[in-house]
């Protein structure tokens, strides 16, 4: 999950000075990327898109930092 949340915010740092002005230019609230940022809240598809287009990556790239597949007994998670 560390590494995740590193991703995440390193993408966010990359183009912004701060996770307040990444929520200004998304139109969302500063808390909402708080808990993104901080692996409370996971996105979904269309947030992930958004974000995506924002930070000038693409889906698949945060598909990778936000998703993750989980075996079906439970057991381990597999990065997707």
């Amino acid at each position: 999950m560390k590494e995740k949340v590193k991703a995440f915010r390193g993408l966010i740092y990359s183009k912004f000075d701060s996770e307040a002005e990444f929520a200004r230019k998304m139109g969302w609230e500063r808390q909402k990327v708080n808990k993104l940022s901080n692996g409370v809240r996971q996105p979904n598809l269309e947030e992930i898109d958004t974000m995506a287009k924002t930070l000038g990556v693409s889906e698949l790239e945060l598909f990778h930092i936000f998703l993750a597949q989980k075996s079906p007994n439970r057991q381990q998670t597999m990065e997707v």
